[in-house]
This record gives C-alpha cells, structure tokens and sequence, in this order.
C-alpha cells in the first residue's frame, strides 16, 4: 500500500512547478480570448447576444406566446431598447419553465446571475470529470468553444454538468437516475442523436429507461404548460430561414447547402449511419465515462442547427485523452465498468 502510494505521488516542488505552469497556461489562454472578443465586448458585457430568448422565454410562456416571433420582438425593444430579428425562443416549453425566477429579476441582474452559474457548471464538470484538474481549467481557457459559450449567453456548461453528474450516478449504482439527469441535457436534444446508440450499444437498459421517464416528464410539462400544438409551433419557428440558416458548422449543413434535396438525403442518411456505426463499436466494450463522451462529441457533427459553442461537448473526450496522456498509470474509477446495468 505504502509502495503504492509512493509511485502516486510526485516531490513537492514537482508538483508546485507543474501547477505554476498551468496557472501562466491558463492566464495566457484567458488573456488571448479576451483580445479575441474585444470586437464584440459591448455586446457580451450587455447581454444583447442569445441570452435574451432564454430571459423572455418565461414571460412569453406566461402569456401563451412562447413561439411568437412579434411578442419576442416587442419585449426586446420595450426592455432593452434594441430587437435582434435572430433571437426568438428554440428551446422546448419545459425549459421557459425552469428558468421562470430568472425571469424575475432585472435583465442586467438575470444575465449576471446567468454568467455566473454558467461558470459554475463548468468548474462542476471539470472537479467531477477531469483527474487533472488544474490541467483542465487550463485548457478550458485555450478552447474556442468555451469563450463562444460565455460570449454569446448560452448554455452548453449546463450539458457537461449534466453528463458528469449522470456519470457519477452510474459508478455510484444508480443507472436509473443517471438516466433521469440525461434527460435534463434536452435542451439541446438535436445534439444527442448518438446517446440511444451508446445506450443500446451497451445495453444500459436502465439507463435507457431512466432517460425516457426523465424526457416524458420533460415533455409533460411541456404540454402542460404550453398546451396541446406547441409541437407544431416550435417547429415552426426552427424551421424559419431568419431563426435557422443554413448551417455551415457541421458537416451536414454543408452538405445541405451544396447538395440538391435528394442528394443532401442521402448523403445524409449514410453520414448518420456511418458515424452510428463509429460509435456503436467504440462504446459497446467501453466503460460508461468513455462511452458518454464519445456520443456527446459527435454529436454536433450531425447536428443541423448548431454553431462554434456546440463543439464545446467535445471536451469530456478530450480531458479523458489527456487525463490518459499526463497520467497514463492512474485508474481514476476503477470500479465503474462493473455497475450492474
């Protein structure tokens, strides 16, 4: 056990040095993205970026014009003084209804709140996902996507958080409820069309179950809320050229902008088939950890409406590569593949 321990630990002045040089590392990486931004420093400092949907989203809930593209336009000008004809709610009912007391307080207030909590998903994430946690903030402040994430008001962080939470549920013999909080990172569903992959893959029956309770309360309360043809007016709204433009973030927006109608179907439908097929036989003898982060990092590959913070689901596969990189002899959880499923 002492031998053990011996080889695990590094001299203190190692491991000083290491930590001094993540810090610079880090500080140098914020220091760069924050140049990178300054173009747009009025506007993330003001909260006139995406974060607007996701404040009035409540209030137009509240008077049963979630979807309204008027509505939306109108409490931009009567609060903020500025309307971008961009912004408009995309997010499912339930969503407005879990941020209804952000809704509450004052835009400025609200966005600050937001930011903040924003930030505490993410340092969550990396204390519950990364054995290198230090080498892990330091990166997060060199990733493109965690700068657009911040910079535009949205809410990939809360995604991360989710998957680290559902992964601690399952080594600690809770695949149901790991499940359960899956169905939380609904909020960007079209960026998880590989999880039921994953899950069938390895047969996480539990898991999958877990996940359908959790999504069918979800969408309960979507109904409830927002009544009977929210599903018909969501789409709607999504499917509008000014909300959804042809993307050109992933592979299947560009196909879609330089292919004809069929083409682009059948390009696609082998696309998605061929990256099932990547991710059923990486996950299907993978621990549960390395398997969740493969379906989270392709994810955006095939995802029609999705931009540069979306790609910020890449991180949990490569704090895992680098986690194996720096500290190849370190079982961070060794008991995780065994959790009976």
């Amino acid at each position: 056990m002492d031998e053990r321990l011996s080889l695990e630990r590094e001299p203190k002045g190692t491991e000083k040095a290491r930590l001094l040089i993540t810090v610079v590392f880090g500080a140098v990486g914020l220091f760069v993205s924050i140049l990178h931004a300054k173009p747009e420093r009025w506007a993330i400092l003001s909260g006139l970026n995406d974060f607007p949907q996701l404040y009035f989203g409540p209030k137009l809930l509240a008077s049963h014009e979630l979807y309204r593209f008027s509505s939306m336009h109108a409490l931009q000008l009567k609060t903020l003084g500025y309307a971008n004809d961009h912004i408009q709610y995309v997010r499912l009912p339930y969503y407005a209804v879990l941020l209804w007391p952000l809704s509450l307080l004052p835009f400025k207030v609200a966005y600050a709140v937001w930011q903040v909590c924003s930030l505490g998903a993410l340092i969550g994430f990396v204390r519950l996902w990364s054995a290198n946690r230090a080498l892990a903030f330091g990166i997060c402040c060199w990733f493109p996507p965690v700068l657009v994430n911040f910079g535009s008001g949205q809410d990939v962080t809360f995604l991360l958080l989710w998957a680290a939470l559902s992964t601690v549920l399952f080594q600690r013999g809770s695949p149901f409820w790991a499940g359960v909080v899956l169905a939380l990172c609904a909020a960007k569903f079209h960026l998880l069309l590989f999880l039921p992959v994953m899950i069938v893959a390895r047969r996480l029956w539990k898991v999958g179950a877990g996940l359908a309770a959790g999504s069918a309360v979800l969408l309960a309360i979507s109904f409830i809320s927002c009544g009977w043809d929210w599903p018909i007016l969501w789409y709607r709204t999504i499917s509008d050229p000014i909300i959804s433009p042809v993307m050109h973030f992933s592979p299947l927006g560009l196909l879609s902008k330089s292919l004809g109608h069929s083409s682009f179907v059948v390009a696609g439908a082998c696309l998605i088939i061929g990256i099932a097929s990547v991710v059923w036989f990486c996950t299907r003898n993978s621990d549960f950890r390395l398997a969740l982060s493969v379906a989270l990092a392709v994810g955006p590959i095939c995802a029609y409406h999705n931009y540069t913070q979306d790609y910020l689901l890449v991180l949990p596969l490569l704090l895992i590569g680098i986690d194996k990189l720096v500290e190849p002899n370190r079982i961070r959880n060794p008991k995780a593949a065994n959790v009976p499923v």
